[in-house]
Formats: structure tokens, C-alpha cells, sequence
């Protein structure tokens, strides 16, 4: 599942910052947990040679004195940061991406119980729901993404799915027993799905506010049944 992922490694330092820029353009630098979209820096490099570093709220830190850039990357390093390859989807400079909920049922097999889409604010760099400016269920997210009718949407939906269903079942494998994960997920111009990270604690403030409350209620009730079967009943 490796190819699924952006290149992703602990942070260690300058060298390995310039060596991702040269190879990927733009990565980002995150905390090792997810913090509801703080903490995390896209990085760039302007064409003066300067390290750009833009925060969730859009605040631009500018450096090119390598040993500014030492003692600024080593409070990241301290927590133990990671870093990321940038691959983006937009719509007008919004960047998009997607949340799948997956569940074990009550037959103890993984399914996707729906997906929505996340439209950041423009500019934001984060679609954590504070910055985000739409939510739309997955088939009209991924519509207003490239354009495409309702079957061709379909087509890349179940693609998306069944690339979840795969990561779950390696989850099993190589982690541990779990049986409900959201995943974050976006689509690129290609079509190929990237696997951003997969929570194992999230909200549902966003099936509230695109008014899916089916959907929330099967997220709610589905762990129990799954708990049933574990127990033998």
C-alpha cells in the first residue's frame, strides 16, 4: 500500500528539508498527532532561494539564513514532526480533499459507510473544519472537483472505497484490531487516490452541518454491532 501514501518520514533536519524540496517542490510539515489542523506548515522555496513557510491561518514565515532555518526546523524536530510530499487538489485555489468513514459491521468485515468532501477557505492550506468553507457529500465534491457526470463520479468513488477497504485490511495486519477509522484521502488530476492519514478518533460536526443525519446515525450505531459479534452474540 506504500504507493497509496505522499512520501512521508520523520523530521530530521535542513539536509533532509532540501532534499524533498528538490524532489517534491512543496511538502509539509506536521505533528505526529493530529491537532485539528494546527501546527502544520506548507514549505516551498520562492525563487530568490528563500524557505517559505505558511501556517494554517495563511501566516507567512520567510528565511534564508541557514542557521535561522536550523533553530526554527529544531522545535518541530523536538516533537517529533513529520514531513510530507505536497500533493494537492483545488478548485479556484481551495484545496479539496475527502473523508471516508470505514466501520467493521456486524459480520466483522470492513465497509464504507459514506464519504464526504471538504472545500477549504480559500487559501487555507488545511480542510480541518474550522478553515473549511464547503462540505459536500462525496459524489457532488468529487462532480464539482473535475467537471465529470454522475455515473463517471460513481466510477471514482468506488475506487476511492475500494483502495479504503485495502488500507483497513493492512491495518489489521501490521497494527492492530480496529474497527472504526476515518481516512483522509484526496484525488489527483490522474485520478490516483492519496492516502493523507487515517484517524481513529474524529467528529461528526460535518454530518451535522451538511445535514446527513442517516449517515451519523449509522456511524453511531454500527460499532455496536460490530462490539456484538466480537462478543459472540
Amino acid at each position: 500500500m506504500k504507493k497509496l501514501f505522499p512520501e512521508t518520514e520523520k523530521l530530521t533536519g535542513l539536509e533532509q528539508l532540501n532534499q524533498m524540496l528538490r524532489k517534491h517542490q512543496t511538502v509539509y510539515i506536521k505533528p505526529p498527532e493530529g491537532e485539528g489542523g494546527r501546527g502544520i506548515f506548507n514549505v516551498t522555496m520562492d525563487v530568490q532561494g528563500n524557505y517559505v513557510f505558511v501556517n494554517q491561518n495563511n501566516i507567512k514565515t520567510i528565511m534564508s539564513e541557514q542557521t535561522d532555518l536550523n533553530l526554527f526546523l529544531k522545535k518541530f524536530i523536538r516533537r517529533r514532526y513529520i514531513i510530507q510530499q505536497g500533493v494537492s487538489t483545488t478548485i479556484g485555489d481551495r484545496n479539496v480533499d475527502f473523508r471516508v468513514y470505514m466501520q467493521k459491521n456486524g459480520l466483522k468485515q470492513w465497509e464504507c459507510q459514506g464519504m464526504i468532501g471538504r472545500v477549504a477557505r480559500k487559501d487555507k492550506i488545511v480542510t480541518n473544519l474550522k478553515y473549511v468553507e464547503k462540505l459536500l457529500m462525496g459524489i457532488e465534491a468529487i462532480k464539482l472537483l473535475f467537471g465529470i457526470n454522475h455515473q463517471e463520479a460513481i466510477q471514482i468513488q468506488s475506487k476511492i472505497y475500494d483502495k479504503c477497504k485495502k488500507v483497513c485490511m493492512e491495518l489489521d495486519k501490521c497494527v492492530g484490531n480496529y474497527g472504526d477509522v476515518a481516512i483522509d484521502c484526496i484525488v489527483d488530476q490522474n485520478y490516483q487516490v492519496w492516502f493523507l492519514e487515517v484517524n481513529k478518533r474524529y467528529g461528526y460536526d460535518s454530518l451535522v452541518k451538511v445535514k446527513n443525519y442517516n449517515l451519523r446515525r449509522l456511524l453511531f450505531v454500527t460499532p455496536f454491532r460490530y462490539a456484538k459479534a466480537l462478543a459472540g452474540f
